[in-house]
């Protein structure tokens, strides 16, 4: 609701079972950030935070070769349907990021 009304961006809703409702926010259709609690599912307990998602090609690649360069795995890899995979590392200083590897559009 705050996005909607401070910066004119409205909201889609993807149920995701077990781990609650994904909110994308889109302008003029455009889908720009995702909303998702951390009060449950795969982030519970984290704080309230934005997250940066990087696309690479290979998401289990890339995180296995993250940890072999010191990062530790958060969330593991795992399937969001309709979008693709995804995986929540800590670099070796300890920031958070997403690897995201999309689902082709075949």
């Amino acid at each position: 609701e705050f996005y909607s009304n401070a910066l004119g961006m409205s909201s889609e809703e993807y149920p995701m079972g077990e781990m609650g409702t994904y909110h994308m926010l889109k302008v003029n259709g455009a889908s720009l950030a995702g909303i998702m609690s951390t009060t449950d599912g795969p982030a519970k307990g984290a704080p309230t935070h934005w997250s940066v998602y990087l696309a690479v090609d290979n998401v289990d690649e890339r995180v296995s070769k993250c940890v072999g360069l010191g990062a530790s795995v958060v969330v593991p890899a795992m399937d969001v349907p309709d979008v693709g995979r995804m995986a929540l590392i800590a670099d070796p200083q300890g920031a958070h990021l997403w690897l995201y590897t999309p689902h082709s559009k075949a």
